[in-house]
């Protein structure tokens, strides 16, 4: 699920857009589909937690959003519209987020304490640097090349998170995948 995200990511970015404007479309297309299946999964592990069930809800609503507004064109009078949901959708998927974190945390808490601790200290660091290339664009108006240095360490901070969420995720499994191997003996 990651290599076709970064993929679709890469393909839609702007700036890729720019040089090869022609994957742009398949790009957004395989970045819906693949957030549509996580969602999907999610759902699927809510009968493990209801967090699960907040999360694939709030996923799947901001590729409705996503989607719906890759649908207006440039310029129209709904496209104001489609800015206005962008903050309630951000909202959305931040709180998506931390019921996916807090129900990795929840689900995994009877087999591993520790790794339950690791979830919601990752969900801190998630918050501060998702915090701090949030209030960057603040600081850029007051000084820019701090408010530069803050988005820069901000979106680093996001990138660690991201991987080693991915690290957390693989050792969660893992740890499952090792009861149900003890459990079935």
């Amino acid at each position: 699920m990651v290599i076709p995200s970064i993929a679709g990511a890469v393909l839609s970015n702007q700036a890729v857009a720019a040089w090869l404007p022609f994957l742009y479309l398949p790009g957004r297309i395989i970045s819906m589909v693949t957030l549509c299946a996580y969602g999907y999964i999610l759902l699927k592990l809510s009968s493990e937690s209801s967090r699960y069930r907040m999360a694939a809800i709030c996923c799947l609503a901001s590729v409705a959003v996503d989607a719906g507004s890759s649908l207006v064109p440039e310029g129209a009078a709904m496209a104001s519209l489609i800015g206005l949901l962008s903050f309630p959708v951000m909202i959305l998927a931040f709180y998506g987020e931390y019921s996916e974190y807090m129900g990795h945390s929840e689900v995994i808490c009877a087999l591993d304490e520790e790794m339950a601790v690791k979830w919601k200290r990752l969900w801190k660091w998630f918050v501060y640097s998702f915090g701090l290339m949030i209030s960057s664009v603040l600081l850029v108006m007051l000084n820019g090349m701090l408010g530069i240095t803050a988005l820069l360490v901000g979106t680093i901070g996001t990138l660690i998170v991201s991987v080693m969420k991915l690290t957390c995720l693989y050792r969660t499994a893992k740890i499952f995948r090792e009861y149900a191997t003890e459990s079935s003996r």
